[in-house]
């Protein structure tokens, strides 16, 4: 279960049959468009996930509240792409409505999958970057 904090509030992050409609309206290509989307890590899908996952919710939530939500979760070092690759994942991509065709699609090309992810889901950092593993 993934969770995000908006306020003062923690709610589970759900991808509903209203979510799915929506995002598949801000994307080009439908569905297909919006995985495509989704996989790229961008900070802009990130927030509509967000918001179209906060729907079940009844909160109505707006993407501005959700925007700030997510920019002071990003100043404060909690949001970033690692985060953003691994919520979309949990959220959108291992949802059951969509893992079929993701999983086609790394079928298609496990290499570019496999890489992908072990970029994205490294822990420890060099000496050299500058960062540090906490």
């Amino acid at each position: 279960m993934t969770l995000f904090t908006i306020g003062e509030k923690e709610h589970e992050l759900k991808i509903t049959y209203k979510s799915v409609k929506h995002l598949e309206g801000l994307f080009e290509g439908g569905s297909l468009g919006f995985i495509e989307a989704a996989m790229s890590g961008s900070l802009t899908t990130f927030s509509h996930v967000i918001h179209a996952a906060l729907f079940h919710t009844g909160e109505n939530y707006s993407l501005a509240q959700v925007d700030a939500a997510i920019e002071t979760a990003f100043d404060s070092g909690l949001v970033d792409l690692t985060y953003i690759y691994n919520t979309i994942n949990e959220v959108v991509l291992d949802s059951f409505f969509f893992a079929k065709v993701v999983r086609n699609l790394k079928a298609k090309n496990p290499e570019a999958f496999k890489q992908m992810n072990e970029i994205l889901t490294t822990n420890g950092s060099s000496e050299t970057d500058g960062g540090s593993s906490d």
